[in-house]
């Protein structure tokens, strides 16, 4: 890292004084800090030691765009001074948006371009004469008009502070700027017209709809690692296998790596482990890999993400649900037995209506929703430890079929769930 290069870059974009908001994230920590200082404080030479150490230890900085209030203690929308610069975040085909956005006479040439990471970058214009509503308008139109980030349109985004390193891929990547530009723009000196962009989204979304059907890379590695897992492959032959099929990632160890641990946790979460004990797996599976400092930190920030991934399924509306490849509740083939519940009319309808409405039979929406209340209630997770619960007397009415018998064929049409539900074991057969 290069703190000078950390200071060109944050004098040329505000002035003595003035009140910026420092930022610093790590990948395997939700929690943020921010600062909020004077420049010349930022800029002195205790402080950017500091900053230095954080990026070192694995902290990524950012800066606001936009200077601050002074006595402002929070970046809030609220508490932006005034607007200092337009940006624009492109994290997608960096290289060819970039090529098109500088030939464009739509716009003028930028004043600033940092390479944020390999094929990503952040445009930033100094501009004035902007009020806040102008300068979201503007940046909105931006985003349509070159590809970019549609979602950093709002005043108090952040940017990444060259000079440091981009912590999110491993190895980190440096954040270098390019100043092609020292003029301050107005308004006038962006010409994006309204409809004619418009077409150019009717276009993108036209061009979408041909290829949703066409996974990307990342995808393809999914299913792949998920379907290998499902096999019982080894982790760690998967994870090498991964690696050498994605020689264009940035680091493709890395990517191996949490892309087959987060699968695994995902997994193991389906099949009703509690989250400790997907944290203590992640950790024995990579400790002669990663270091055992952040080893556990990172094995809960999988889990969790793998948790998450779950939530997102469970509580996605149902035309979304109705629209995506994977059901809420996932069906595996397992050994069955057969076994007499009683149930409420209430629940066996809406059974039947949840089985219709994922496809499925309803013997397996009732074994999956019971695996997943399983799973999630932690106390019932320590009572599986204890002695008693192995002591625990059947009261199911169950019917055990023949040991020759084979496994019972997927029902072509779902069956009433109050007359009966299969209940499957946790291990497969």
């Amino acid at each position: 890292m290069n703190t000078k290069i950390a200071v060109d870059f944050l004098t040329r974009c505000f002035r003595p004084e003035e009140t910026i908001a420092l930022l610093l994230r790590r990948e395997d920590q939700p929690t943020t800090a921010q600062r909020i200082v004077r420049l010349e404080q930022a800029i002195a030479p205790r402080y950017l030691a500091w900053l230095a150490h954080e990026n070192h230890t694995g902290a990524s900085v950012y800066v606001a765009a936009n200077p601050l209030h002074s006595g402002s203690r929070k970046r809030t929308k609220d508490s932006i001074a005034e607007v200092r610069h337009l940006y624009l975040d492109i994290d997608e085909d960096g290289d060819n948006r970039l090529a098109a956005l500088r030939a464009s006479e739509d716009v003028p040439v930028p004043s600033i371009v940092l390479s944020t990471s390999p094929n990503k970058y952040q445009v930033l214009w100094r501009v004035e004469g902007f009020d806040f509503d102008q300068q979201e308008a503007t940046l909105k139109l931006l985003a349509i008009a070159f590809g970019g980030d549609s979602a950093c349109t709002d005043r108090n985004r952040v940017l990444r502070v060259p000079g440091f390193k981009n912590c999110k891929y491993e190895p980190a990547h440096p954040v270098t700027a390019e100043y092609l530009n020292g003029s301050t723009y107005r308004r006038g000196d962006f010409r994006l017209d309204d409809s004619a962009l418009m077409s150019k989204v009717q276009s993108r979304v036209f061009a979408g709809k041909q290829a949703k059907h066409k996974n990307t890379h990342s995808e393809q590695d999914w299913a792949w690692a998920v379907q290998q897992l499902s096999l019982g492959e080894d982790a760690l032959k998967l994870t090498h296998q991964l690696a050498l099929r994605r020689p264009d990632k940035p680091n493709p160890l890395y990517y191996a790596q949490r892309t087959i641990d987060i699968a695994c946790a995902r997994r193991s979460l389906l099949e009703g482990t509690s989250i400790e004990s997907v944290i203590a797996m992640l950790v024995h599976q990579r400790s002669a890999e990663v270091p055992a400092a952040p080893c556990h930190s990172r094995a809960r920030e999988i889990a969790t993400t793998a948790q998450r991934m779950i939530a997102r399924q469970i509580f996605t509306s149902a035309t979304t649900l109705r629209r995506t490849t994977m059901p809420l509740l996932e069906v595996v083939q397992t050994r069955q037995i057969s076994a007499s519940i009683r149930l409420t009319d209430t629940t066996a309808t809406q059974v039947d209506q949840y089985a219709a409405f994922i496809r499925a039979c309803a013997d397996d929406v009732v074994e999956q929703a019971l695996a997943y209340v399983f799973s999630k209630d932690r106390d019932f997770q320590d009572f599986l430890k204890t002695p008693e619960a192995r002591k625990v007397s059947s009261t199911l009415r169950i019917r055990k079929a023949p040991a020759a018998e084979a496994p019972e064929p997927t029902p072509q049409k779902p069956p009433s769930a109050a007359v009966a539900a299969s209940l499957s074991p946790a291990k497969s057969a």
